[in-house]
């Protein structure tokens, strides 16, 4: 899990470094609302297409204030996307044997 959790953290900060490329270094205190004066949307796009999540921009915007938080959210989404995919699993064995 450790390896997963450091793979969303790199994933994060490249497509952060990516828009941000001002800054050579991207820590994990970097705050988004007093280091930068920038549109979250083109940001949120992307990390929804690098993790194949849905944000919704008012929640993302209300959590997240550095790229820990932004790490944590992404973490929490996608824990409760896998949780969603093993319930579909165990929900489609139900119907395969047509109990319900």
């Amino acid at each position: 899990m450790k390896v997963i959790n450091m793979s969303i953290e790199i994933k994060i900060k490249k497509i952060i470094s990516d828009q941000f490329s001002s800054y050579e270094k991207i820590e994990n205190n970097f705050n988004f609302k007093n280091d930068v004066e920038s549109d979250k949307s083109e940001l949120i796009m992307d990390i929804e297409d690098e993790f194949d999540i849905f944000i919704e921009e008012d929640d993302f915007v209300k959590k997240v204030e550095t790229v820990d938080d932004m790490i944590n959210y992404v973490k929490n989404l996608l824990g409760e996307e896998e949780e969603r995919k093993e319930w579909e699993e165990i929900y489609s064995r139900f119907e395969i044997l047509d109990i319900r």
